[in-house]
């Protein structure tokens, strides 16, 4: 009984390798130990061959060619009833991992992947690594040096701090803007920007004018490039992806200072809070047509009246010595009626300016007995859309230098125009609660200036004007924060 016992438990212990181990020859195994245990009679074959039968089965089903050698020479000398057992010997498949070729293979393919990744995030950072030099080097006004590059021909002549002007025709430059995508990537951009301005004329115009309803409206927009940026990466490759991405943040890094030129003329005009969006709404569809303006040559056409910066510049100067020569907000000024700005669309209107805002009916033009005439409103935002078309026209051809794409270069642009008026408000509500934002405007309008007065004569950093405009705002947030905390009784 002991002795069964022992033969069954040793026939099983042979038997588990044949059951886990998968394989092609499992039948022909199976096979094998059934006749085996047939000719297992008392007497017949000892322990150790019945043993050897179940190891050699289970050898044969996992396809170990040893075992199967051993087995074909081993089980011949065995006793009388094995004598017509034969093992079916199986070639080995070279395509099975446990090949030994297989194995080399695999990892020659796993190398080979490794090499194909390794030279993926080289490509990237260097990608990335142009990208920063790129936005780095740019300079806040363009030079002859920074502008002659691949949109135009090597063998341009520069002279001094001028360009050559760009001799293709407005034709020409349309046909090359509308081919540098294909047309279902303008589908695309078309339908985004519509459903972009529909959600915002309709849904976030009526959203509650509080700093919570801005910082996540300025969150949301750095969303949406983000996605933007998903999608042109995902159809035009890696290169235009980052090139986007660049151009996104290029646009925003040089139009700063437009944020700070709006809050200026906003304060100048007295313009009723709850008529800021429209105007920075209609500001906004005007600034999209300008990009395309621009691209299409009127950015090199600004470019080639090479006083302007000196005018502009002095006019900033001018404004920011105005905000810190003005003490307390109780010298905030008179009637708006007599600034410079209200005079001066005076002399140019007429009887057309009506010099007052319609709240109620949030008018631009309205009918004056038989005359129309332009209100307030409608002054302050000529007075935008004039700001953006003298001050924006550098951030156009340097774009064009770094990103030669135009679509890109004009895409990421249009979607930076939607942050920027977000970040506008965040901007406003960040001075709302300084005590010295006056002076804080006028040192960053004063630098800015004199920025714009210097630029054509040497190279200005636009990244490192940034910085400087956001430690400004950071100082004279913590003497606000000094100021309020020695007089916390100051007027409102």
């Amino acid at each position: 009984m002991t002795a069964s016992f022992m033969h069954l438990l040793l026939i099983s212990l042979g038997l588990w390798p044949l059951v886990s181990a998968v394989s092609t020859d499992t039948c022909d195994a199976v096979t094998l130990l059934q006749h085996s245990l047939s000719v297992a009679a008392p007497g017949a074959p000892s322990l150790g061959d019945l043993t050897f039968a179940a190891a050699t089965a289970s050898a044969a089903a996992a396809g170990a060619p040893a075992w199967s050698q051993l087995a074909g020479t081993a089980l011949q000398p065995a006793s009388q009833p094995f004598a017509g057992l034969h093992l079916k010997l199986q070639p080995v498949d070279k395509t099975s991992p446990a090949a030994p070729g297989s194995s080399v293979e695999a990892a020659n393919e796993l190398e080979v992947q490794a090499r194909a990744i390794d030279e993926q995030i080289e490509r990237s950072e260097r990608l990335i690594n142009e990208a920063w030099e790129g936005l780095r080097r740019a300079p806040i006004v363009p030079t002859a040096l920074s502008i002659v590059g691949s949109r135009r021909s090597p063998n341009i002549s520069t002279v001094g701090h001028h360009i050559e002007p760009d001799q293709r025709s407005l034709r020409t430059r349309f046909y090359d803007l509308a081919e540098s995508v294909p047309v279902g990537q303008w589908y695309f951009f078309v339908v985004a920007i519509t459903f972009l301005m529909v959600n915002e004329l309709f849904i976030f115009q009526h959203l509650p004018e509080i700093e919570r309803t801005h910082v996540c409206m300025l969150f949301f927009w750095v969303i949406v490039a983000g996605v933007f940026c998903a999608q042109v990466w995902s159809a035009r490759g890696e290169k235009e992806g980052i090139s986007w991405a660049s151009g996104y943040i290029l646009e925003i890094i040089f139009s700063i200072e437009n944020v700070f030129i709006f809050n200026l003329i906003f304060h100048t005009l007295e313009t009723p809070r709850r008529l800021v969006r429209k105007a920075l709404i209609v500001t906004l569809l005007g600034s999209i047509l300008l990009r395309f303006a621009f691209v299409l040559g009127l950015a090199d056409a600004i470019y080639k009246v090479t006083f302007l910066p000196l005018i502009l510049g002095a006019w900033l100067v001018y404004c920011g010595t105005q905000q810190v020569a003005v003490r307390g907000r109780c010298e905030e000024g008179a009637d708006v009626t007599q600034t410079a700005v209200v005079r001066c669309l005076r002399w140019c209107l007429g009887e057309r300016l009506g010099e007052f805002y319609d709240e109620e009916g949030e008018a631009i033009f309205l009918l004056s007995g038989k005359k129309s005439c332009m209100t307030l409103l409608g002054a302050a935002i000529a007075c935008l859309l004039t700001a953006d078309l003298f001050f924006s026209p550098d951030a156009t051809l340097v774009k064009l230098d770094v990103i030669p794409n135009m679509y890109v270069n004009v895409s990421s642009s249009v979607i930076a125009l939607f942050t920027l008026r977000a970040l506008f408000f965040v901007v406003r509500d960040i001075l709302s609660h300084l005590s010295l934002a006056r002076y804080c405007t006028g040192i960053i309008l004063l630098f800015v200036g004199a920025e714009m007065m210097v630029a054509r004569f040497t190279e200005v950093s636009a990244l490192m004007s940034l910085i400087v405009i956001v430690n400004v705002i950071m100082l004279m947030a913590t003497f606000s924060a000094v100021k309020d905390s020695a007089c916390p009784k100051r007027a409102t």
